[in-house]
């Protein structure tokens, strides 16, 4: 992962944020985006290296949360963000808030390592939101699955809905086309994730209809992706990429069909990373098919599952022993040949 080089203009022993980054920025801004911002200007004055996966790890993110809020800044034209030919990140700059002024750059990437372009992860599509009116929004309520919509949102959130929350889900139902059953769950996806902002259910929705996603289950699968039990299964492989569908739909299957405790999982996970650095999901896979057929579930089955495999490994190897030492202790017979000749010719 390239290193990042961290410039100052003069020394600063605190961080300076602009009210106006408060006061129409950050509102709208999540969780990751909020620190990885933050942090960025915090590193101005430190004098020291940083990469995108020691931001991550200073958060307990993905690398691709980084980037993604990266690439969220750099729409909000409060960072620029420079490419090499390769489509490689080189350089960021901060950008003011009040005037898009530029100042200083405070960081910059080495060639050490390539880094992945954020122009590779996905972005909410740039849709433009319709401005609905209120006689507008009166008849659009008269839809039944609009007007349960709205009490859905209400029952999820435990507040009456504002003008703006109506307006977005207006939006998202009328000008994204999302059906009543899409929008129940993305709103309970949302909810179920803290997250109660209208401008963070409205960013999810647009990168769903991006990602041409427009039933339940597509969404489910989309979303499982990302989900913690995936990326746990893939740093305990080994993996650092982004999740593949198919590496998620393994995961998926661990968890859900065959219903295998995590620490089972992990064990199955370390037994493979021992054995083979290729192909490391069919391994596990095979490993993990083979516990659920020995009715594996917990731990404790795993240790059951182990010392019926030990007894029969030295079961037969007592039995091959046996039989050796069998043909071996064969008692021989002494024959007088003398006699035995004697009765052949008859004498």
């Amino acid at each position: 992962m390239s290193r990042m080089t961290l410039s100052k203009d003069q020394p600063m022993d605190m961080t300076l944020v602009s009210n106006c980054f408060i006061d129409h920025y950050m509102k709208d801004a999540n969780d990751a985006q909020i620190k990885i911002y933050l942090y960025l200007l915090r590193l101005v004055g430190s004098g020291r290296d940083t990469c995108i996966s020691d931001i991550a790890d200073q958060f307990n993110f993905m690398e691709q949360d980084v980037l993604r809020a990266l690439s969220y800044w750099e729409k909000k034209h409060l960072l620029e963000v420079s490419y090499n030919e390769a489509g490689e990140m080189i350089s960021l700059r901060f950008l003011t808030p009040q005037n898009q002024e530029t100042i200083a750059p405070i960081v910059t990437l080495l060639p050490a390592e390539p880094v992945a372009s954020v122009t590779e992860q996905p972005s909410p599509i740039t849709a433009t939101k319709t401005a609905y009116s209120m006689d507008q929004i009166a008849t659009m309520k008269k839809n039944a699955d609009f007007a349960q919509i709205l009490s859905v949102a209400e029952g999820f959130l435990q507040r009456q809905l504002k003008p703006a929350d109506v307006q977005s889900l207006a939006f998202i139902y009328n000008d994204l086309h999302f059906s009543f059953e899409l929008l129940d769950y993305l709103i309970e996806y949302c909810v179920g994730k803290g997250k109660q902002s209208f401008s963070y259910i409205e960013k999810v929705a647009r990168e769903w209809h991006k990602n041409e996603i427009t039933t339940v289950a597509a969404a489910k699968d989309y979303n499982y992706q990302y989900n913690r039990d995936v990326y746990t299964v893939m740093k305990a492989l080994g993996r650092s990429t982004t999740p593949t569908q198919t590496e998620a739909d393994f995961v998926k299957r661990w968890y859900d069909a065959y219903g295998m405790d995590e620490d089972v999982i992990l064990e199955a996970c370390a037994r493979c990373v021992r054995k083979t650095d290729r192909n490391r999901f069919e391994f596990t896979e095979g490993i993990l098919s083979k516990w659920k057929d020995a009715g594996v579930h917990h731990m404790k089955d795993v240790e059951r599952v182990d010392r019926e495999y030990a007894a029969s490994r030295l079961e037969k190897s007592q039995s091959s022993r046996k039989t050796k030492d069998s043909f071996n202790n064969f008692t021989q017979r002494n024959y007088d040949y003398n006699a035995l000749e004697k009765e052949l010719i008859g004498k």
